[in-house]
């Protein structure tokens, strides 16, 4: 279904914690701005978020992610998951790890959960000065950490390998797993192998990863 600005007003409105102020229509993308005001939690610390946030929805989501960025008064100062752009984009993750977890649907709803999980560990960060979570590289590195972790392997070749071989097909059940633990593929990565070729946005996304792999040699 495409999106409009009436289906993201109706997903929006309906997610507690959250105001939509405006929605503004631009050449080739929505800016939505919220308000997020709410209390958020993790690793049993409490805090409240009180943040005015753009998102840049691209008319072609969700082949293109959004974007998503602070306004008015800046709350998150000094932070090193922000994007070296104009707007101080957040660095939410990897373009893979994001899709991931907008599975099955990617609504828009989901996204902005993502962004409250994104202030809430910044806040940890600031009063504990250390990261709740798994940290994750910027550029090439982090695309290969989070296929290292994805994969659960340190073998950055193999995370070469089994992306050459998508998309994987049924025949390729019983042939040795490329990652080499001498394995049938049936029997180590197969699941996630095929969970990517059954998405044709994973795989496009997957395929693009592997051209920068491959091309800026960072193994």
């Amino acid at each position: 279904m495409p999106l409009t600005k009436a289906s993201i007003i109706k997903e929006l409105n309906n997610l507690p914690g959250l105001k939509l102020n405006h929605i503004t229509e631009n050449y080739t993308f929505y800016t939505v701005n919220i308000s997020i005001y709410c209390t958020s939690e993790i690793d049993s610390a409490k805090f409240f978020l009180d943040c005015q946030i753009n998102i840049n929805i691209p008319f072609s989501y969700p082949h293109t992610l959004p974007t998503c960025y602070e306004v008015g008064e800046k709350k998150i100062v000094s932070y090193h998951h922000i994007n070296p752009d104009k707007v101080g984009s957040f660095c939410l993750g990897t373009e893979m790890e994001i899709r991931y977890r907008l599975l099955p649907n990617y609504s828009i709803g989901t996204y902005c959960k993502l962004i409250i999980e994104y202030l809430t560990i910044y806040y940890y960060y600031k009063k504990y000065h250390i990261m709740p979570v798994i940290e994750r590289s910027h550029g090439e590195k982090g695309i290969l950490e989070g296929y290292t972790y994805l994969f659960t392997t340190t073998d950055s070749a193999a995370v070469i390998r089994l992306l050459s071989t998508l998309p994987i097909k049924n025949k390729h059940r019983n042939l040795m797993c490329p990652c080499g633990s001498n394995k049938k593929t049936k029997y180590c990565h197969y699941h996630e192998l095929q969970k990517i070729s059954k998405s044709q946005l994973l795989s496009k996304q997957a395929n693009r990863d592997l051209d920068i792999l491959k091309g800026r040699n960072i193994l």
